[in-house]
C-alpha cells in the first residue's frame, strides 16, 4: 500500500511538472513579446538548435545548408547571397555569439498579423508571421563590430528565416549612444573636429538593424549638422599649416579603419616630392608638434591617428600615390 502511495505521490508530481511545463509553453502561445530567459525553455532550446545550423553553414561556407534554413520569399531574393558572403567572410576572423533574443506571437485581425508593444520590449518589427523569434548576434573579437540579425517566422511548412541582417553597431568598442555621449563631452570641450568624427561613426551604427529603434536618431541628425555648420567656418579647405616652414596643406580629416579599430585620418598637401622620405618624415615630425593646437583635441584621447602625405593633389581622374604614416599616440 506504502509503495502504490509512493507511486501514485511521484506519478501526480510528475504530472503536476507536465502540466506547468505545457502551461508555460500555452501561455507563450497568447499574443506578447518574450525576451531571452522569459522565452520558454522547450522553445528557447530549438530556436538554439536552429540558430545552430545557421552559424555552422555560414562558417563553412555550405549555401546549399544555409538556403534549406530560409523562407521562399527570402530565397526569391538575390541581394541575401551579398549578406550571406559578407558574414562568411566576417567568421574567417572571429566566431559569433549570441547577443539577444525575442520570442514574438502577433494578434491576427481581419487576416492581418498586428504588431504588439515593441517599443516597450527594444524591438521594431513587422509581423510576417503569428510566431516569430528575432536573434541578434555579435562577432566576439574586434573593436569595430557588425550586428548580425536573424528574423525567423513560423509558416506553414516550418520555422524559415525570412530576413538577414548585417550593418555596423559597434564601433571602436562603443554603440551609437555611448558615440553620441562621447561627442556631446568632445563638442563642450571645443574638440570640434573630434566630436564631428565620433557622431559620424555614431550615425553610422545607429541603425544596426530594422528591428531595433533609434530614439536619439533626431536629436544627433540636429547636432551633428550645428557641427558641420561650425567646422564649415572654422576650416576652409585647404587648410594650411603656416607654423611650417614647408606649408603643408590640409586637405580634409576623414575616419579611417585599421585593424586595431577607426581613427582621424589627416589628408594633407606637401611641397616636398614623396620620393623624398627622409624629408617627408621630417616635415612629419613637425605637423604632429602642432596639430593638436590648430585642430584641438585631434592628437588626445585616442590610440592612433593616421596621415596620408600628398605632394601632387588627389582627384578622381589621377591616379595620386601618398606616403602613409601611422602615428601611435599612447
Amino acid at each position: 500500500m506504502k509503495l502504490l502511495t509512493h507511486y501514485l505521490s511521484k506519478s501526480i508530481a510528475l504530472f503536476a511538472l507536465v502540466a506547468v511545463l505545457q502551461s508555460c509553453d500555452l501561455m507563450q502561445e497568447k499574443p506578447g513579446i518574450w525576451k531571452d530567459d522569459k522565452i520558454a525553455e522547450s522553445k528557447r532550446k530549438d530556436f538554439h538548435e536552429l540558430n545552430d545550423k545557421l552559424l555552422k553553414s555560414l562558417k563553412d561556407n555550405t549555401p546549399d545548408q544555409t538556403d534549406f534554413l530560409l523562407s521562399k520569399d527570402l530565397l526569391e531574393n538575390n541581394y541575401h547571397k551579398r549578406v550571406v558572403e559578407l558574414i562568411t567572410n566576417q567568421m574567417k576572423l572571429s566566431d559569433f555569439a549570441l547577443d539577444k533574443e525575442y520570442y514574438v506571437v502577433s494578434k491576427l485581425k481581419h487576416g492581418n498579423f498586428i504588431q504588439q508593444n515593441a517599443d516597450s520590449a527594444g524591438i521594431a518589427y513587422t509581423p510576417i508571421a503569428k510566431e516569430m523569434y528575432i536573434a541578434f548576434f555579435l562577432p566576439k573579437n574586434g573593436s569595430d563590430k557588425k550586428l548580425l540579425t536573424v528574423v525567423y517566422g513560423k509558416f506553414d511548412y516550418g520555422w524559415k528565416i525570412d530576413k538577414l541582417e548585417f550593418e555596423p553597431y559597434i564601433a571602436n568598442g562603443k554603440t551609437s549612444a555611448q558615440l553620441y555621449k562621447l561627442a556631446q563631452d568632445q563638442y563642450a570641450k571645443g574638440y570640434l573636429v573630434d566630436a564631428i568624427n565620433n557622431m559620424a561613426l555614431g550615425r553610422n551604427c545607429d541603425r544596426p538593424s530594422e528591428e531595433l529603434p533609434s530614439p536619439q536618431n533626431r536629436e544627433m541628425g540636429i547636432l551633428y549638422g550645428k557641427m558641420i555648420n561650425e567646422a564649415n567656418e572654422k576650416y576652409k579647405f585647404p587648410f594650411v599649416l603656416t607654423e611650417i616652414p614647408t606649408k603643408p596643406k590640409i586637405l580634409r580629416i576623414l575616419n579611417q579603419a585599421i585593424p586595431q579599430g577607426t581613427f582621424p585620418a589627416i589628408y594633407y598637401l606637401s611641397s616636398i616630392s614623396i620620393k623624398d622620405t627622409v624629408a617627408i618624415k621630417k616635415e612629419n615630425e613637425n605637423v604632429k608638434k602642432i596639430i593638436g593646437k590648430v585642430i584641438p583635441g585631434i592628437d588626445k584621447d585616442k590610440d592612433y591617428l593616421i596621415y596620408y602625405v600628398y605632394d601632387k593633389k588627389p582627384s578622381a581622374e589621377s591616379n595620386s600615390y601618398s606616403f602613409d604614416i601611422i602615428d601611435k599616440l599612447r
